[in-house]
This record gives structure tokens, sequence and C-alpha cells, in this order.
């Protein structure tokens, strides 16, 4: 899954809108958008930012796991960890 992905399903399941997102993080208003078009990609330190404010680990928001079946993404989230386990276990 590309990061553009993943980051509008973990927003749209925080229920977050893109402006809310945006003043989390500090970033300019069309910067979320921009992300999850893939017109732009994210620095290291913004990916980390919006890791801190959607609380998921880099490796979820980066795409390494499937989380379009997931129904709750905590950050200590049972069931994302099981899918992440089972991921690596095919690699």
């Amino acid at each position: 899954m590309e990061f553009k992905d993943t980051l509008r399903i973990i927003r749209k399941k925080r229920k977050l809108s893109q402006p809310e997102l945006v003043k989390m993080i500090g970033k300019e208003r069309r910067s979320i958008l921009r992300y999850e078009n893939g017109v732009t990609t994210p620095s290291i330190a913004t990916i980390e930012l919006l890791c801190k404010a959607l609380e998921v680990p880099k490796y979820v928001l980066m795409g390494e796991v499937d989380i379009s079946k997931i129904k709750e993404i905590t950050k200590y989230s049972k069931e994302l960890d099981d899918v992440f386990n089972k991921s690596k276990e095919i690699l």
C-alpha cells in the first residue's frame, strides 16, 4: 500500500479532517491534501510528526502492513501487531 493511501485511511479512521491534522503537525493548510494525492512526499521529520499525531508506528504509516481491513487503529493495537508479525513471517 502506498504512503498516500495509508495516510488517508489512518486519518479517516482517527476521524480527523485534513485541516485538523495539519494543525496538529504545524504545516501548511494544503500539506495533507498534497500528501494524500501523492503530489509530494513528506520529509522524515514530517513523517515523525504524523506518526505522533496519528499515534501509529512508522512502519504502519509507511505502508509496511495492509491496514485497510483493520477496524480500529490504536497505538498498541493487538490486531495491528498481529498483521505486522504475519507479514514479517512471510518475508
